[in-house]
């Protein structure tokens, strides 16, 4: 069994099962503040070549809009992350703790997309936007260390979904 070290934690994963950890950080909560400035980190494998970057980026936008209330989208362009082209959507969205503003940033390395989302009140998004841009500037792929994944038989999968 491998094993997973965390730094609360460490324990044994069956070995055919995958890693789905989803890295989430949030800011210190402030008086009044009805969410914290946060961001949450996602991977999935895709092993199929003709999946390509623009067609997964636009599948998640459209899954995740689905589910939201009054979504309206503010920007897409094209950026970079750790020097790899990545796809950018920024939109509001109303939920119940107000205006929401959010930021799916999507990159593709080694058979692995990743999905960044950000999420802020939509009226400190302008302040908190240099701070998410810091975190995105430090990401770095090349020295992961990251662990092999078992790839799916030619689907786009959760990194840990099981294969079909």
């Amino acid at each position: 069994m491998p094993r997973y070290d965390h730094k609360d934690l460490r324990f044994d994963a069956p070995l055919d099962w995958e890693d789905r950890t989803i890295v989430s950080f949030a800011a210190p909560r402030r008086a009044g503040q009805p969410i914290t400035p946060n961001f949450v980190l996602t991977r999935d494998v895709v092993d199929d070549p003709r999946v390509t970057l623009e067609a997964f980026a636009e599948k998640q936008f459209v899954d995740i809009s689905r589910h939201l209330r009054e979504v309206e989208v503010v920007d897409r362009k094209t950026t970079e992350v750790s020097g790899i082209p990545a796809i950018e959507f920024r939109f509001r969205q109303k939920s119940t703790l107000g205006r929401l503003e959010q930021r799916l940033v999507l990159f593709r390395h080694e058979g692995l997309l990743f999905t960044v989302t950000t999420t802020v009140a939509a009226d400190e998004a302008a302040e908190q936007d240099p701070m998410f841009d810091r975190i995105l500037g430090t990401f770095d792929v090349s020295k992961s260390g990251a662990t092999s994944v078992p790839r799916s038989n030619g689907h786009v999968r959760s990194a840990g979904s099981a294969a079909r």
